[in-house]
C-alpha cells in the first residue's frame, strides 16, 4: 500500500577545519534518524553539503 513520505532538505555548512569531524556526526545522525522516522513516521532527510550540491549565484532570478 503506498504511502506518503515527507522530506526535508537539510543544508550542512562548517568552517574547513572542522569539516571532516563535523560531517561525520551529522551524517550519522541523520542517517540514525532516517532509519526510524523514514518507516515509522513517514518522514526524512536528505543531508545536502554547500561545496558538493549548490551552486553560486550573483543578482536576481
Amino acid at each position: 500500500m503506498p504511502r506518503r513520505l515527507t522530506e526535508y532538505n537539510l543544508l550542512f555548512s562548517c568552517p574547513g577545519d572542522a569539516y571532516t569531524e563535523c560531517h561525520a556526526v551529522i551524517n550519522t545522525a541523520v542517517e540514525d534518524f532516517n532509519k526510524y522516522a523514514k518507516s515509522s513516521l513517514s518522514i526524512g532527510v536528505n543531508l545536502a553539503h554547500w561545496s558538493t550540491d549548490s551552486y553560486p549565484q550573483s543578482g536576481g532570478l
